[in-house]
């Protein structure tokens, strides 16, 4: 089976919110993108969705609390966003995680029409 990720989007959607005086937050990938098709295991067949992640930044700069729009998805949409949204950080330009910020991206996902859930 094969199952695929569509991210196009993911970076250019990203719209941090910026307080005057704090820098701008920049998302980037801390681990390999070998996880992906973990992530999407639980989907089934033929979906193609587009996930709008609101996220606190949390100690070591990584997404939590997040919520999910359109709000109606299923568990499995929610977990694969959030899946797929791990390895990512949310840092200043200096460095620095941006712990508590909130920061909003989009998620594009499909995967394959013959493909259906494993467990």
């Amino acid at each position: 089976m094969i199952l695929w990720g569509l991210m196009a989007g993911f970076l250019a959607a990203f719209t941090p919110q910026d307080p005057p005086g704090q820098g701008v937050v920049h998302m980037t990938r801390v681990a390999p993108p070998n996880g992906v098709q973990r992530c999407l295991r639980q989907m089934r067949g033929g979906v193609s969705v587009s996930i709008r992640m609101t996220c606190r930044v949390n100690a070591i700069a990584g997404p939590s609390s997040c919520t999910y729009e359109p709000e109606d998805l299923g568990r499995a949409e929610r977990y694969a966003a959030m899946c797929i949204s791990r390895p990512y950080q949310f840092r200043y330009a200096d460095g620095r995680p941006a712990t508590g910020r909130t920061v909003t991206y989009t998620l594009h996902l499909s995967t394959d029409p013959l493909s259906e859930p494993q467990d």
